[in-house]
């Protein structure tokens, strides 16, 4: 049987395989469809998105959450209960989604007959992954329960490779925007084939009431932290929707995915593996403090030069690879990056506090975004367009560091000092790194060869540096991947 440092180590190792396939395949989608399709197709799957977004808040009670940290003995009942919760929300959110869609499109379409029949029915087809995906909750949270993360994420990858190379050979033949929708919805069909296979349950005719209340007490402060995160992360994209346009949201959604496929790639991919082991030694406060700060060290060796090296090179970037016509997400790509710079501090305080049994915290820090958020988002849209909508999540960062930091400083002797000494220190070295590149890229052409060169080039300088006045952090940085740390 494995232990809890072999199954973190797997869980590692596979996480960060799913992020370099799932989010570096997605982004090389995007990246090549962009040159392809107009930003009005790039906002309308963006828009179908928003719709599932928001509706799939109804899956965010928090029952598969309250599941994986469950102790109960009884686990088939817990299992049975799960699917039968999980089960009814998702064939809500479809039925909601199939018969308003038209009312939905028409909303964020106008007066644009053709976008209106094509969003109305691109969020139809899209919603049909909700039944499908009723025979994989329980599979999934098991899975996860038991850290044994390999297998979700083998899964994973896979979806990855489908929906990317069938969307591609889609887009080449002409079927423009529908060539996300049939290869999204072809990946999911493959990936929940290869959950079920994996982790395979037959649903009883069992429901027990008390452990469905048992999850829906741990699950409503979730479900409140939940519903305000989805407002606020799709409020932006539904508002730039309804007044800019399609267009509009086309540049702003693919400014997002450009400056997020690493930053919350690798804070997720940590997230996922982090919470169940934290959970499962949630009473052991020294473990669990040295893996807070050890998760975070790691987190932040990788996004903060990631961010700055985008930073430098944002604008030739997009030149290169998507074309003139996507200039206008440059400025944005810098207001982005500043908000994930900000954000990745509070990696991974999300697990650290739930498996604490306190979620209570991400709820209220959530509803404080969400108060900013009302008064904010629609008057700095209309004052500074796209940008206004970007300003806003930099304001949130602030706010969400303000009153976690409140938080961890009570749970955590020293937080603030170590916070700041870890930070910092990457921050330098990324500056350091940025400067080297800057000088380099001013004295050559840039094309595709001198990019990659500028990546390598920044890499040993930054790598480096920490070599030189952190090596241990690299030598521990590799047992904690091995599992060979002390976990």
């Amino acid at each position: 049987m494995l232990t809890l440092k072999k199954r973190l180590k797997q869980g590692l190792v596979w996480n960060f395989a799913n992020l370099f396939s799932n989010e570096a395949l997605r982004f090389i989608l995007k990246i090549i469809v962009a040159r392809i399709l107009l930003p009005d197709d790039f906002g309308l799957f963006a828009i179908t998105a928003i719709v599932l977004s928001v509706l799939s808040i109804l899956n965010s009670f928090g029952t598969a959450s309250a599941f994986i940290r469950d102790d109960s003995s009884n686990i088939k009942k817990a299992k049975n209960t799960l699917f039968y919760i999980d089960g009814f929300i998702d064939l809500l959110i479809f039925f909601i989604s199939f018969t308003l869609a038209p009312h939905i499109a028409q909303f964020f379409t106008k007066n644009n007959p053709q976008h209106l029949l094509t969003l109305s029915w691109m969020i139809r087809v899209l919603s049909t992954q909700k039944i499908i995906k009723i025979f994989t909750n329980v599979p999934r949270a098991t899975l996860t329960r038991g850290i044994n993360l390999k297998k979700i994420d083998i899964a994973t990858i896979v979806y990855s490779f489908v929906y990317v190379i069938l969307a591609i050979i889609l887009v080449y033949n002409g079927f423009g925007v529908w060539s996300f929708v049939y290869g999204l919805l072809a990946a999911i069909i493959v990936e929940s084939i290869l959950i079920f296979t994996f982790s395979p349950f037959i649903p009883s005719f069992i429901f027990d009431k008390k452990i469905a209340k048992k999850y829906f007490n741990f699950g409503k402060n979730v479900f409140v932290s939940s519903f305000v995160n989805i407002v606020i992360r799709e409020g932006d994209n539904a508002i730039i929707g309804r007044v800019l346009g399609a267009g509009a949201l086309g540049f702003y959604h693919l400014g997002e995915v450009i400056v997020n496929v690493v930053i919350d790639g690798i804070g997720n991919s940590i997230s996922s593996v982090i919470f169940p082991v934290f959970s499962r030694i949630q009473h052991e406060k020294k473990r669990l403090q040295s893996l807070y700060f050890k998760t975070f060290e790691f987190t932040n060796l990788i996004i903060v030069p990631a961010i700055a090296g985008l930073f430098i090179l944002a604008n030739d970037l997009v030149i290169l690879l998507l074309g003139d016509k996507w200039l206008p997400i440059v400025p944005l790509i810098y207001v982005f990056g500043t908000a994930a710079l900000l954000r990745s501090i509070l990696y991974p305080s999300g697990s650290f506090f739930a498996a604490k049994n306190k979620p209570f915290i991400g709820r209220n820090v959530q509803l404080l975004n969400f108060i900013a958020y009302v008064f904010l988002i629609y008057p700095f849209v209309l004052k500074f367009g796209m940008l206004g909508a970007a300003y806003v999540l930099v304001i949130f960062s602030i706010i969400s560091i303000v009153y976690v930091s409140h938080h961890l400083i009570k749970e955590i002797k020293g937080f603030f000092t170590k916070f700041l000494k870890i930070y910092i220190f990457y921050i330098f070295l990324s500056l350091i790194m940025m400067s080297v590149i800057y000088y380099i890229n001013s004295l050559l052409t840039f094309n595709f060869f001198t990019a990659i060169l500028l990546i390598l080039i920044g890499a040993f300088v930054y790598f480096g540096l920490i070599f030189l006045f952190k090596k241990q952090i690299l030598i521990d940085l590799i047992k904690f991947i091995k599992g060979e740390g002390d976990i």
